[in-house]
């Protein structure tokens, strides 16, 4: 009985030892369990106010401050200006790849405008030269004798009905070349058979001293005509040098006003024929140089445009009351007024040189007041009023030869033996 209790004792022991292992193991496990959930709750939370900030910012970007955006831009990914650039990575070096190849692109662009501008520069430079007047001042070369004359200007009325060109003579020119404008000829270019139906044109040169004279009397249309004149007769006698200019300084209207008394007609033509000042440039005229039909010819050729800017408009008619050209008139507007505005100023300056001279004396004078012994004062005075007595002399005579220009009555005679024909002449296109 004894045995039988004690074993019963042992197992029940053995049992109940087991019992409180399993127990504990249970126990352990609910709660790694628990700890676990808890863990996934704080988890949760964590990430939920999390969202909830960053949901929260993306709500009110606004409402940020200035030091609330710096904080954030300092506090970004440092990797941002590595591989968030706007045209690739932010490296310094691809930023430095980009400029250089936007400075490529600019430089390319550049040059092909300027190429483009310039094709376009000389495109209309050589449309501005063809399609206007002759410069004044260019030299006309005849293409056979080379005798040159100088495109002296082009005129026309207010109402473009009468255009004026004027060829200027120099002494060698009148030495080699004709002053009848009836020994040349006149051509004038016109593809469309317009001109000679509406137009009359006549070349003749003012007396044997003056200068040519180029008169249309018709409207031309808007547009540059190409003249070709060429010369009839050749007086060139040879190489022999002409003789050099005077060395004196006096003005031509001084020399012309020495023999006022016994002043001609010719005389005055001559003076008409002074050289006027003007840019010479590049022309807009036919080259025949390059054309292998080069005429035999002695020509010279120019252009005219009545409608150019390098056509001086006279703001009123170049006719008479009877419809007739006006020469009178064509010779005041192109020559006669140019000559007595030139005669004024040389009055002006001797006018001006005269009073300084008297000044002048004034002040020897007084040194000779102070000092009778002063010779070279005395001789001064004499000098200077040698000086005036020459100047008043000369303003006398230029004020004659100034009203000798106002008062003459130019005509179509005196233009001489005048050319009146012309020739349509027509060029390929």
């Amino acid at each position: 009985m004894k045995l039988s209790n004690l074993f019963k004792k042992k197992k029940t022991t053995s049992k109940s030892k087991n019992s409180n292992k399993t127990n504990k193991v249970k126990q352990d496990k609910n709660q790694n369990k628990k700890q676990e959930e808890e863990k996934k709750k704080k988890e949760s939370s964590a990430l939920k106010s999390k969202m909830s900030k960053e949901a929260s910012k993306k709500k009110r970007p606004m409402l940020k401050s200035k030091r609330e955006r710096r904080r954030a831009k300092e506090n970004r990914d440092r990797n941002y200006d590595m591989v968030r650039g706007l045209f690739g990575d932010r490296d310094y070096r691809t930023k430095q790849g980009l400029v250089n190849a936007w400075l490529v692109v600019l430089a390319i662009a550049c040059i092909a405008i300027g190429t483009q501008l310039t094709i376009s520069g000389f495109s209309d430079r050589a449309e501005y030269l063809r399609t206007n007047t002759t410069p004044i001042g260019e030299e006309l070369k005849f293409s056979n004798s080379e005798t040159t004359l100088k495109f002296g200007g082009a005129w026309t009325d207010k109402d473009r009905d009468v255009t004026v060109v004027k060829l200027q003579y120099d002494k060698k020119a009148r030495e080699e070349l004709s002053t009848k404008g009836s020994q040349y000829k006149l051509h004038i270019v016109d593809n469309e058979d317009k001109v000679q139906d509406n137009v009359k044109m006549s070349y003749g040169i003012l007396g044997t001293q003056g200068d040519g004279f180029l008169i249309i009397d018709g409207k031309l249309d808007k547009k540059a005509y190409n003249i070709v004149m060429t010369n009839q007769l050749d007086l060139s006698m040879g190489d022999d040098s002409t003789s050099s200019s005077s060395s004196s300084s006096r003005t031509q209207s001084e020399k012309l006003a020495d023999n006022g008394e016994e002043l001609t007609q010719a005389e005055l033509e001559e003076s008409l024929s002074g050289t006027q000042l003007g840019d010479v440039e590049e022309n807009g005229r036919i080259n025949f140089e390059e054309n292998s039909e080069k005429p035999s010819v002695d020509f010279i050729d120019f252009n005219i445009n009545s409608y150019s800017e390098k056509t001086k408009v006279i703001n009123d008619s170049l006719r008479k009351p009877d419809g007739s050209v006006d020469y009178s008139k064509i010779l005041d507007e192109t020559t006669v007024n140019q000559m007595i505005k030139n005669i004024d100023n040389d009055i002006e300056v001797k006018t001006e040189e005269t009073k300084q001279f008297k000044r002048s004396v004034e002040e020897f004078e007084d040194r000779v007041k102070e000092n009778k012994d002063d010779e070279d004062a005395k001789s001064n005075i004499e000098s200077l009023k040698k000086k005036i007595e020459d100047n008043e002399k000369s303003l006398k005579q230029l004020k004659k030869l100034k009203e000798q220009y106002k008062n003459e009555d130019f005509t179509k005679e005196s233009f001489g033996d005048m050319q009146e024909k012309y020739k349509v002449i027509h060029m390929d296109e």
